[in-house]
């Protein structure tokens, strides 16, 4: 079932089994779910029971509704693991979920296919034949019958489409080098040779006993259902005349009630002629296709690891969209992600994100392709939206890959752009890419929810603060969205949570409580819900990279003092130190004094709070201010080294109270002590005034308290500070 030019292409590839599953282990978990069916059109228009041409060969692409998972793309009558069924089989395997499934192989002669709503369920087997939009067939040339030679031959049919995207046909002979084909509309002329030309194409060389085929966009050939055309093809070189396949009449037949064969004169035949007419009855248009056989040429320059391609919408929403690209070193078997937006390639992105694996076609040439359901990229007709595909991981070998641009064909909706890196485009007028796009055409009767932006990510340190981000709500479909906003994260909270649009804006709110957020990649969904709504539901995503606060000294101040009488030992001082960051931290604790030393000398903290004891050799320490510094130092901390302040002060031996001078409160103080040689103190403090250290406070000791001793606000003599 191939074109003339694609027929050595084929020949290439079919011995090749390339039907493509989920596989790794990651995705095998994910799998439960069944799809198998069959890619195929009627043989004859209206007749299921003569049989179905199956489409072998063909490319199928199943798309999830957004990935992960990763759609994985089949060729038709190929299943992996068993040998070619050589029909139009297939069967995969794929996480259950809602579908949509797009057959295509744009080098033979068939019209992209898209089949929407496939529902895969757990550990069940989903049946879901995908069958080719068409006006009229009869797909037969099983008993080798075929008309005369004739300048022209017709065959009407009764349209049930609104526009004609491609005719078929078989001939028993040619050796022309050229055929136009041609749409005619009843007129109401009897002659079927003078009715209304719609549009015509030509092809060069037509072959013998194979699929010869032209092809249109929607709307370059329109029709009116339930009118009747017809089909005119002609040769031109060698004798002029052609030889079509044909099948006689009879119960099975498309004919004569809806449509028959007449001959060069436009005389009606007994029999119905081997065309097929492709045609817009399944509720979807091509938009954009290339119109001629081959994948097209490739240009030096455009390796580049992202394309895309605007269109202008004829539509209501995206049903497909498929494009041929080569990889570096035959690399093929490049996943690709698409992606939709708004006017241009910096434009808001509109619906899902897909990624999906490539078709193989041959010499490291791949189809890739990806399809929506209904409601998922709402379009407005005569608006610019733009098609982006990016390379997923691909190979070392091939980072990027090269897009095929038409030839002898050309898009006037719309033009390429070349990613260049750092979000710049490059405009590319010059050519248009080898793409096909279908879209959806019914009308939209409920409210389609539109939400911008449909992602946020924040990195922060652990309980640092997050601004409320926002993001918008819009109906961009039918009638009124109600739509509630639900959260299920600790760390978030939306407002409002509920709302209704007929097509204005409504703002909605992200607030964040940083102090529920831990360590690590936190990920929260928001659902925008609307059963009514053809997408049903939308989401936001929210990301916050969560980073452990750096080690951080936290000393508990940032000077300590002590004091005491000459010859005593001054009372030690504490501060703390702890880690204010997340994790442990080592320190180690110095000090600079030969007076004092601290300890513990080291530690480690999570956090809790360590006490440092800072101890002092005061006991021969003339009377004065004496100051020193402690260094707190940690490598893992961002603040190292850390000091705290000492601060000592030695008194003069018989200055009891600290007061500079030796008077009556300090003479207070001694004989409240004297009781005597060897008596015990009669308070510890009293340690104070046993001068000569003999463990009692005696005359000995009143004799230097004596010499001490001069009143108020004076210093003391010299004699005492000895």
């Amino acid at each position: 079932m191939s074109s003339h030019g694609a027929a050595r292409i084929r020949r290439a590839f079919r011995a090749v089994v390339a039907c493509a599953l989920l596989t790794g282990s990651l995705n095998q978990a994910f799998a439960d779910g069944t799809v198998t069916g069959h890619g195929r059109f009627e043989r004859i228009k209206g007749h299921p029971s003569a049989g179905y041409a199956e489409l072998y060969e063909c490319n199928l692409f199943l798309s999830p509704y957004s990935s992960p998972p990763i759609g994985p793309s089949c060729r038709l009558g190929a299943p992996p693991g068993v040998p070619p069924t050589h029909d139009g089989y297939y069967i995969t395997t794929v996480p259950a979920g809602t579908y949509s499934i797009l057959v295509n192989q744009p080098l033979f002669f068939v019209r992209p296919k898209v089949r929407p709503n496939v529902i895969v369920q757990n550990n069940q087997t989903t049946t879901a034949d995908v069958e080719l939009a068409i006006d009229y067939s009869t797909y037969f040339r099983d008993n080798n019958q075929w008309t005369w030679p004739d300048t022209y031959w017709y065959q009407t049919y009764t349209a049930t489409g609104t526009s004609v995207t491609g005719v078929v046909f078989v001939v028993a002979d040619s050796d022309s080098t050229g055929a136009e084909v041609a749409i005619l509309r009843d007129n109401g002329n009897p002659d079927v040779r003078y009715w209304q030309l719609v549009g015509s194409r030509s092809m060069s060389n037509p072959g013998a006993i194979t699929d010869n085929w032209v092809r249109w966009r929607s709307g370059e050939i329109p029709t009116v259902p339930g009118t009747r055309y017809a089909v005119r093809i002609g040769v031109t070189g060698g004798d002029n005349k052609l030889q079509p396949f044909k099948r006689n009449h009879d119960a099975n037949s498309y004919g004569p009630s809806k449509g028959r064969a007449y001959n060069s004169a436009g005389q009606p035949q007994d029999f119905d002629l081997n065309y097929i007419v492709f045609a817009d009855n399944d509720g979807t248009r091509v938009t954009m296709n290339k119109r001629t056989g081959g994948v097209g040429n490739l240009q030096d320059g455009n390796f580049r690891d992202r394309w895309g391609h605007t269109f202008t919408a004829g539509g209501t929403g995206l049903a497909g969209v498929d494009v041929w690209a080569a990889g570096a070193e035959h690399k093929w078997d490049i996943d690709f992600t698409w992606t939709i937006r708004e006017n241009g390639p910096t434009g808001r992105p509109i619906g899902p994100v897909k990624t999906t694996q490539a078709a193989y076609q041959a010499f490291g040439v791949g189809l890739h392709g990806a399809s929506y359901n209904p409601g998922e990229v709402p379009l407005v007709a005569g608006r610019t939206y733009f098609i982006e595909f990016a390379a997923f991981n691909p190979p070392p070998e091939s980072p990027g890959f090269n897009p095929y641009v038409m030839d002898y064909d050309s898009y006037g909706g719309g033009m390429p752009y070349r990613y260049e890196g750092n979000n710049v485009w490059t405009a590319m007028p010059g050519i248009d890419l080898s793409m096909t796009i279908v879209e959806y055409t019914t009308p939209i009767t409920q409210p389609v929810i539109s939400v911008d932006p449909t992602a946020f990510t924040h990195s922060v340190i652990r309980l640092d603060p997050i601004p409320d981000d926002t993001f918008t709500i819009k109906n961009i479909g039918a009638g009124t969205l109600n739509y509630t906003v639900t959260e299920y994260s600790p760390w978030l909270s939306v407002s409002p949570t509920s709302g209704s649009s007929t097509g204005e804006l409504d703002t909605i709110t992200i607030s964040y409580d940083s102090a529920q957020l831990p360590i690590g990649t936190n990920v929260a969904t928001i659902s925008i819900n609307d059963p009514n709504a053809t997408n049903h539901p939308q989401t936001v995503t929210v990301t916050v990279n969560v980073a452990q606060q750096p080690a951080q000294i936290v000393c508990s101040t940032t000077a300590v003092s002590s004091q005491s009488n000459a010859g005593t030992t001054a009372p030690r001082s504490t501060f703390t130190v702890a880690n204010g960051g997340d994790g442990s931290m080592s320190y180690a604790v110095t000090d600079d004094q030969p007076w004092m030393w601290v300890t513990p000398e080291s530690g480690v903290s999570s956090g809790e709070a360590d006490v440092i004891n800072v101890n002092y050799s005061t006991a021969s320490l003339a009377p004065g201010t004496y100051a020193g510094t402690i260094r707190v130092a940690s490598s893992q901390a961002v603040n190292s080294p850390q000091f705290v302040a000492v601060t000592l002060k030695v008194y003069p031996a018989a200055d009891f109270d600290q007061d500079e001078d030796a008077d009556l409160s300090d003479f207070g103080f001694f004989q409240a002590c004297f009781n005597g040689p060897n008596r015990s103190y009669a308070v510890p403090e009293c340690h104070l005034a046993d001068f000569d250290n003999d463990a009692d406070v005696d005359l000995n000791d009143f004799g230097f308290f004596q010499a001490c001793f001069n009143g108020p606000n004076r210093p003391v003599t010299a004699a005492c500070l000895q």
